[in-house]
């Protein structure tokens, strides 16, 4: 698969996952939609994706080292956004419990928020962090005309 592809596609996925996010709590609630509703909802879905996408200004990140893993580091962020999202989807969940009953335990409900969470951010976070690592970055001190580049580390002597 070439990375253009790749890219693509980790770019669908986030509205994918919260189209079948929106899917559960339906079923959560115990409502079927229908193929217009579907229809609507894909629809709207792709049609706010483009418009963000096109509206949204790139922002840089922080410098990250080379031997940077974009995996490692979109599982680390992935999981602090799930881990929140599902506490705060079991918060939303429990409230609502008393004035909409659901047969689907509490636990799943938050599962559910926190899983769908983790996988748009993993993606999100992923795209956005292979296109950081993949861009070339300066080296060098910025230009300063020398000097250390407080690393730590004695400059080289070249005179051997």
């Amino acid at each position: 698969m070439t990375t253009a592809w790749f890219r693509r596609l980790l770019g669908v996925c986030p509205i994918l996952i919260g189209l079948l996010w929106i899917a559960g709590i339906a079923r959560f609630r115990g409502m079927e939609l229908g193929t217009v509703e579907w229809l609507a909802l894909v629809a709207v879905a792709f049609a706010l994706h483009v418009i963000t996408r096109r509206a949204r200004r790139p922002r840089p990140l922080p410098p990250l080292p080379a031997d940077a893993n974009p995996s490692s580091l979109a599982l680390f962020a992935a999981g602090i956004v799930g881990t929140l999202i599902g506490l705060l989807g079991a918060l939303f969940e429990w409230i609502v419990e008393s004035y909409q009953p659901s047969n689907v335990p509490l636990a799943l409900r938050a599962l559910w928020h926190g899983a769908c969470a983790f996988a748009a951010g993993y993606c999100g976070f992923l795209l956005r962090l292979h296109e950081a690592l993949r861009k070339p970055r300066k080296t060098g001190n910025g230009g300063s005309g020398g000097g250390d580049s407080g690393g730590g580390e004695p400059p080289a002597d070249d005179a051997d």
